[in-house]
């Protein structure tokens, strides 16, 4: 069976500074659910509660993993290296 991505909103990008949290997404009422992978080599720490991620803060996002977040909330992203990159598609 073939599946098909849902049209959304790109909001894929690369980590701007090394050990300072970034926002992926902002808080959107609208949204039914984010996709995002960790497309770099480098781990990751991922928040969906609005409050910023950190080394000590998130969910534990590895090299290549994938997750689904079904959230209206701020979406925050930590890596301890610049440049690292993710892809990250909201519906």
């Amino acid at each position: 069976m073939r599946k098909t991505l849902t049209p959304g909103r790109d909001r894929s990008g690369s980590i701007a500074q090394a050990g300072v949290a970034q926002q992926v997404a902002p808080a959107n009422d609208a949204r039914l659910a984010m996709s995002f992978q960790n497309t770099s080599d480098t781990d990751m720490r991922l928040t969906e509660s609005g409050v910023a991620a950190s080394a000590a803060n998130g969910f534990l996002i590895g090299p290549g993993d994938l997750v689904e977040i079904e959230t209206t909330r701020a979406i925050s992203v930590f890596c301890a290296s610049a440049g690292k990159t993710f892809a990250s598609t909201e519906r």
